[in-house]
């Protein structure tokens, strides 16, 4: 694991009461800060692996299993489509347009898509608030793993990246890149909140 602060490591949710109760618990957790980031394969267009995550816990979502039937579906819109239309709840990516427009081209068999539209959505993108709010020098090009270096201490390995995410069962590796990649995303903001907060009361 990247370092003792992480959750222990999910197992991937593709039954929809499952969702339900695990997302209650995430919410729970941290009704604050929820990182994210998805994960897709070669030659399709949308999402294969979506990754909620507080600073100490991970859920990572088998969207195309839980996309075949419209409980999956409903599962879907009342927790992730709720949780990135929330004004309430600072959801953060990072560089996320890609990772928005695959959500928003997944399969759904309602009427109605689970993900909100556009418009709709609330969330953050961690690129560009560290591009605002850091020395430009030092973070001028950067990725998630380099950010992670910067605030955390220690760099993402990156090796799973390109890895088959449409495979199931998804291996140890696979699911551990997946799950620290959303945990770094809520556990940078809130780094780099706090950072904010300590230079507002100098």
């Amino acid at each position: 694991m990247f370092s003792t602060d992480t959750p222990p490591l999910p197992e991937v949710i593709s039954e929809p009461s499952v969702l339900l109760d695990q997302y209650k618990l995430l919410i729970d957790d941290d009704k604050t800060v929820i990182g994210f980031d998805c994960e897709w394969a070669d030659g399709i267009s949308h999402v294969a692996l979506l990754q909620l995550s507080s600073t100490t816990k991970t859920l990572l979502l088998d969207i195309p299993a839980l996309t075949t039937t419209k409980e999956g579906c409903d599962a879907l819109q009342s927790t992730v489509g709720k949780l990135f239309s929330s004004s309430g709840v600072h959801v953060i990516g990072f560089g996320c347009k890609d990772d928005i427009k695959r959500l928003i081209a997944s399969p759904c068999i309602n009427d109605n898509h689970w993900f909100p539209h556009q418009k709709d959505l609330h969330i953050k993108d961690l690129r560009i608030l560290i591009a605002e709010h850091s020395d430009g020098s030092q973070m001028k090009h950067f990725g998630l793993s380099r950010a992670c270096e910067f605030f955390l201490g220690k760099q993402l390995d990156k090796a799973e990246q390109c890895s088959d995410w449409l495979q199931r069962p998804l291996s140890p590796e696979q699911i551990e890149y997946a799950s620290l990649d959303a945990w770094a995303c809520a556990k940078i903001f809130t780094v780099l909140q706090q950072k904010l907060n300590r230079l507002k009361q100098i």
